[in-house]
């Protein structure tokens, strides 16, 4: 339902998945919306959000409580690309929730920048090709790539492209995200290639 990813189109599909979400209980939507925070938050190399940054990110956002927050995400209702971009992006709330750890690249970022992104996926044919293609239709041409097996069902590919802002960083982590057989998808400063036991 993130609007931001141009996946559903009409209006009268995003109704359809809203109300076949909307079907689940309040305490289910509000575990799947925290862990779409928690997810994004983590995928640009942050730290964990903490129930007391939940807490002010809500009354930032004029929520009533983190359990409306949670809700209005999972719901679609909520932009959790453009929640996680005010965060990232506002050096007051990022110091606030505590969000760089110590060593972490986050808090120093200066866009443009060449960003990495390490993507793990189960194996398959194609794979390659379809995060090649996705990089090309968002018009990011790859500066840097490597890839190898972690295992025998396990890919590792590291990719290196130019990236204008955190909104681009975090569209592009979602993109990904949401290939065929991805697992997990994490950023990391170019500088820094990461080890597949990463």
């Amino acid at each position: 339902l993130e609007s931001r990813l141009g996946f559903v189109r009409t209006h009268r599909a995003k109704a359809s998945i809203a109300a076949f979400f909307r079907g689940d209980s309040q305490m289910k939507s509000a575990r799947r919306g925290m862990s779409i925070l928690q997810n994004v938050v983590a995928g640009v190399g942050a730290s964990h959000l903490t129930l007391e940054g939940f807490e002010l990110l809500a009354k930032e956002l004029g929520y009533q409580d983190t359990e409306s927050l949670f809700v209005a995400t999972a719901l679609g209702q909520q932009s959790y690309i453009s929640l996680a971009h005010r965060v990232l992006s506002d050096p007051r709330l990022s110091k606030a929730l505590n969000l760089w750890p110590e060593g972490s690249d986050g808090a120093s970022v200066a866009f443009p920048t060449q960003c990495g992104f390490r993507i793990t996926a189960k194996n398959r044919e194609s794979l390659l090709r379809d995060i090649t293609t996705l990089l090309a239709d968002q018009g990011l041409p790859i500066v840097k790539a490597a890839g190898e097996l972690a295992d025998e069902e396990t890919a590792v590919i590291t990719v290196e492209v130019n990236i204008s802002d955190w909104l681009a960083c975090l569209e592009l982590l979602s993109h990904l995200s949401y290939l065929q057989s991805v697992v997990k998808v994490t950023r990391f400063a170019a500088s820094q290639t990461p080890t597949v036991g990463a």
